[in-house]
């Protein structure tokens, strides 16, 4: 088997393996904003390999906070709601705009921080962990060496691209509509106070 195919096994396995961190687990204390920044770093790095400088820093959780997509840390010190946020965040605004990050941070139904990330959480390791079978059975069936093995990587690379495209795509049209949805909400909500 190619060194190729080995590396790319070597990380979905370490992914499946390597899942975020359950809120039980999430430290029960405080934290400051550094560290703040190292738990996310270790909890994200897998995913991001690295890359956690571009995902997240100091200023952008400020802005997130002044910007009410999180809630204002208690005398500098950061939670675990907090962290809940920060990490779901992390993985959304890959994928959608912030404004439609914070609609699915902030909760209508009155369910709590802990309930919302858990179903993240069970989400987002089911969602990986059969990602991960799925591309360790397309791997195994390319075949050794050469230049067909270097194309069906391409060709598996570019299914990838275009299934997050277009998965990418129907989450915004749903959550689009359901900014829509809450606009009308609130405007009939102003109505009926006004009556």
């Amino acid at each position: 088997m190619d060194n190729r195919i080995q590396e790319i096994e070597g990380f979905l396995k370490t992914l499946n393996r390597n899942s975020i961190v359950s809120y039980d687990q999430m430290p029960d204390i405080e934290l400051y904003m550094d560290q703040v920044m190292t738990f996310m770093e270790r909890n994200l790095n897998i995913l991001f390999q690295n890359d956690i400088e571009k995902i997240l820093t100091p200023a952008m959780i400020n802005n997130y906070v002044k910007n009410g997509i999180i809630k204002r840390p208690n005398h500098k010190k950061y939670n675990r709601e907090h962290l809940c946020s920060l990490l779901m965040l992390c993985m959304f605004k890959q994928v959608l705009p912030i404004n439609q990050c914070h609609l699915l941070l902030k909760d209508a139904e009155g369910n709590t921080d802990k309930y919302r990330y858990n179903m993240f959480f069970v989400l987002q390791n089911e969602i990986m962990r059969k990602t991960a079978q799925k591309t360790i059975g397309n791997l195994k069936n390319i075949p050794e060496e050469g230049k067909s093995e270097k194309e069906e990587l391409k060709m598996l690379a570019m299914r990838f691209v275009i299934e997050a495209d277009i998965l990418s795509t129907f989450a915004k049209k749903i959550l689009s509509t359901l900014e829509g949805y809450e606009d009308k909400t609130k405007s009939k909500t102003k109505t009926d106070n006004q009556l």
